[in-house]
C-alpha cells in the first residue's frame, strides 16, 4: 500500500482511488489513513466508487485494477483504456496475464514471482498507460470486439471475441 501511495504521489496525473482499508497510525499518515503529502493535491481517495460509472467517464485516462474477473470484465467492455495490472492473488495473476500478453492493452506492475510493489514501477507503468498510444488503440479495439460479441451471445460470442483476439494479437 505504501509503494501505491508513494506513487500517486510521484505521478503528475489526478487520480481518483477508492481503497477500503488504508494505513492508520504509520508516520506520514493522516488521521483518515492516506499519506499527509496528498491533502490539497491531485487525488480523491474514497472508501467506494460505482466502478461501471467511473470506467465509463471520459476523463479517465487509464485504470489500476487488481484484475479479479469482474473488474478484468468491466475494464475490458466499459472504458477503453489501459489497464494497470496489479494483482495480489488467486485468479489476479492469469487475468493479468491474459490482459498484456493476449490482448495486449494492459502493463503489470506485479508478476506472480514479485512480493513487494516498487513505487517507482509503478509510476513507470502509469506513465506508459498513460501516453501510449499503442495501449490506448488496442483497449479501444478490445471494448470494440467486447460490444460486438455482447450483441451476438446467442452465438458463442466469447468464441468470438477470442478468435478476434487471436487472430489481431499476431
Amino acid at each position: 500500500m505504501k509503494a501505491i501511495c508513494t506513487a500517486i504521489d510521484k505521478t503528475p496525473n489526478y487520480v481518483l482511488w477508492s481503497v477500503r482499508s488504508p494505513h492508520k497510525g504509520v508516520e506520514g499518515f493522516s488521521e483518515r489513513g492516506f499519506p499527509t503529502s496528498f491533502e490539497g493535491k491531485r487525488a480523491r481517495i474514497v472508501n467506494w466508487v460505482n466502478q461501471p460509472l467511473v470506467l465509463q467517464h471520459r476523463a479517465l485516462g487509464a485504470f489500476m485494477s487488481h484484475c479479479g474477473w469482474n473488474s478484468t470484465i468491466e475494464a475490458c467492455t466499459l472504458s477503453g483504456k489501459p489497464v494497470i495490472c496489479c494483482p495480489m492473488g488467486a485468479e489476479q495473476f492469469v487475468n493479468s496475464l491474459l490482459l498484456t500478453t493476449q490482448m495486449k492493452n494492459a502493463v503489470a506492475v506485479r508478476g506472480i514471482d514479485q512480493e513487494v510493489l516498487d513505487s517507482q514501477d509503478i509510476v513507470s507503468k502509469v506513465n506508459e498507460a498513460m501516453t501510449s498510444s499503442d495501449l490506448k488503440t488496442r483497449a479501444q479495439e478490445i471494448k470494440g470486439l467486447c460490444n460486438d460479441c455482447a450483441k451476438n451471445t446467442n452465438e458463442g460470442a466469447w468464441k468470438v471475441l477470442f478468435d478476434s483476439l487471436a487472430t489481431t494479437s499476431s
